[in-house]
């Protein structure tokens, strides 16, 4: 497998991205989210997609996590499992509280 700061020599070699590559990790119920990271309902004070969230990660470097409560769109909510939907009965269940953050892999760089 190959190591980060390899893999992000090569995207930077041969592709060029204009924005930073994001990674998305879930993190379990119990597990606290960084102190670090921004929150769109807390530091905006606005709700957020997940596409919002991510580009907002892919073009500032911040690490930003979203949970049930910073989010608006209704399919992102879907997508991320933070609510599950039955189709058949058209009933929404809660799932676990579930957080997800987009974070950069590499530290921001600055344009000169």
């Amino acid at each position: 497998m190959i190591d980060v700061k390899t893999a992000d020599r090569e995207l930077q070699l041969y592709i060029r991205p204009q924005t930073f590559p994001v990674a998305i990790r879930m993190l379990r119920a119990d597990e606290a989210i960084p102190e670090k990271a921004r929150r769109p309902a807390r530091d905006f004070k606005k709700l957020s997609m997940n596409c919002q969230v991510i580009d907002m990660a892919r073009r500032y470097g911040w690490m930003i996590a979203l949970t049930r409560e910073d989010h608006i769109c209704s399919l992102g909510i879907a997508a991320l499992g933070f609510e599950r939907r039955s189709w058949w009965r058209r009933s929404i269940a809660p799932s676990s509280s579930r957080t997800w953050s987009a974070s950069t892999p590499t530290p921001p760089r600055s344009c000169a």
